[in-house]
Formats: structure tokens, sequence, C-alpha cells
């Protein structure tokens, strides 16, 4: 069910409140907590992605995180050079009095990004269950305990929450509404969530679990929703998410694959299958742009 749409202003004012407000209880006193073990890590990937890219080796930029965790080490790779910049102009050197290091930096750009989730949801809710339950849902979200502390740590789990959930929220909006921009939407940052932890593989089973039961619950005479199990925009949703997760994870690239050797495969399919991947990897952003570009195309003759 959709709601009135309310002045563009008190929308952005809400949203605008709730990001300050997660933002301050993730924000606040990030440095003060232990380090974790975990945390060594990705400060370090984070800091090698940087020598990379200064290096202009940006075929091996991801290459190194296994999750493969690949937007988590960005956003502390970047909050590792703003730092390192504000450090520079205000002439402060490890163990100064306000020198900003690693750690801290890591956990503020991850925080800072953490909190665009209560936001994000409301912005995403609103014209589905209107504004006041919306910024509900949004400040439960800002104040969530398990996604603050999260959030404070240079880890990647409070990140994969944020695109996690403006992907089911988005492919939520999407069956609703028979909108083909907002399955794609769900699908890139389906793939921003997988590029950060595989794990989120099962939203796909979870989809089309919702995809049933709505189908058995649902009157279809009054259904203005999807009624395909499995239709077109769901397909390409995966795709423009694989497409992300390529794109952004750089081992994909140009890794060696073993599988041949490990699986004994002895084809002509295989191989040709094989080298085509090794053809792929030679002209990934080429291939992804390419591939996106039609993705849009089909979008728009599907809306059409």
């Amino acid at each position: 069910m959709s709601h009135p749409r309310p002045h563009i202003a008190v929308v952005l004012a809400i949203a605008c409140a709730l990001f300050v407000m997660s933002a301050g209880v993730r924000l606040y006193r990030v440095s003060a907590g232990a380090i974790q073990v975990d945390e060594i890590h990705w400060k370090d990937r984070a800091h090698r992605i940087i020598g990379k890219i200064r290096e202009g080796n940006w075929t091996q930029a991801t290459h190194e995180p296994g999750h493969p965790g690949v937007p988590p080490a960005l956003l502390m790779a970047a909050g590792q050079v703003i730092a390192q910049g504000v450090d520079e102009r205000r002439g402060r050197s490890y163990g100064d009095p306000g020198y900003i290091d690693m750690y801290t930096s890591s956990r503020a750009a991850t925080a800072a990004f953490a909190s665009l989730l209560a936001p994000a949801t409301f912005l995403a809710l609103a014209s589905v269950f209107g504004v006041t339950l919306a910024a509900i849902i949004g400040a439960l979200l800002a104040f969530d305990p398990g996604h603050v502390g999260y959030s404070r740590l240079a880890h990647l789990d409070a990140v994969m929450t944020v695109f996690t959930v403006l992907s089911t929220i988005l492919f939520y909006r999407a069956v609703e509404e028979r909108r083909v921009g907002l399955k794609i939407l769900s699908g890139i940052c389906w793939g921003l969530a997988l590029a950060t932890k595989p794990t989120v593989l099962c939203l796909i089973p979870a989809f089309i679990s919702y995809k049933v039961v709505r189908i058995l619950t649902v009157d279809a005479a009054h259904d203005r929703g999807e009624r395909r199990l499995v239709s077109i925009s769901d397909i390409w949703a995966v795709i423009a998410g694989h497409i992300v997760l390529v794109v952004l994870y750089t081992r994909m690239w140009s890794h060696n694959s073993p599988y041949r050797t490990r699986l004994r495969v002895r084809s002509s399919l295989a191989d040709g299958l094989y080298d085509f991947g090794m053809m792929l990897q030679a002209h990934p952003l080429l291939w992804g742009l390419a591939t996106l570009l039609i993705i849009v195309l089909v979008a728009q003759t599907l809306v059409r």
C-alpha cells in the first residue's frame, strides 16, 4: 500500500536527523575501544590498497582481501587517505596530540558509512508505510545496539548490513510495484554485499521464498505486483550484482584459476569456457561497462 507523498523538505529533514543521530552514537569516541584482531588485518589491507592505487597497479588493487570485503576495505582506505591529509595540514605526526592513526580513520570511515542505514531505510520505506512508521523504523536502526557496536569496528559486518537491508527493501518494492529500475538497484546493492561477504548469497533463496508466499497468499485478481516466480528482471538483477562484484574485485580480473587441474576437466566445452573467461579477465572494465549498458537498455525496454 502506498501513502501520499509528504513535502520533500519534511522527508529530507527527517533523513538528515536520522543520519545525525546514527553518526553521533557511532562516531562518539570511536577510537576508545580495544583493537580487535580482525581490525589489524583490515587496517593493513586497506593500507595496501592505497599503495597499489598510488603505484597505478589497478589490476591488483583489491586482489588480496579474501572475504572478499572490497567495499569495506575501500571505505577504510578512503578514511586513511583523508586522515593522512588532515594530519599533514595540521602538522601532526605519530605520537602528537590530535594525530589520527589508521585504526581511528578506518573505524571512522566504517561508522560514517554505516550511519547511512537509518536514513536510507527511511527514504526507501516512506512511500510504502508512511513517514511516521518509516521514521520509527529508521530510529530503531539508528540506535540498534548490535549494529552500533559493529559500526564502531574497522570490519565488514556493518557495511554488509547496509547493502543487505537496502537490497531487501528495494527488491520488495520492485516486486510489489513492478518496477524494473528498483529491481536492478536491488541487484546492485546485492552485488556490493556479495563483494563484501559471500554469505549474502542466502538472499536469493529468501527472495524466491518470499515470491512463493505472496503468490500463494495474495489474490491474483487484486494483485498489482509480480506473479512470476522468476522474472526476467530477477535474472538481470543477479547479472548486475555479479558485474559489480567483478568490477570491484580485481582478483576476478587476473587470478589464475587451477580448477581444471583440480576437477580433472578434459572437454572442449570446458576449455572453451575457460578461455572465454580468461579473455574477459583481460578486459574486465570494458566488458563490465558494456554489460551494464545492455542491462539499462533492456530495463528501459521492459518498462515500456
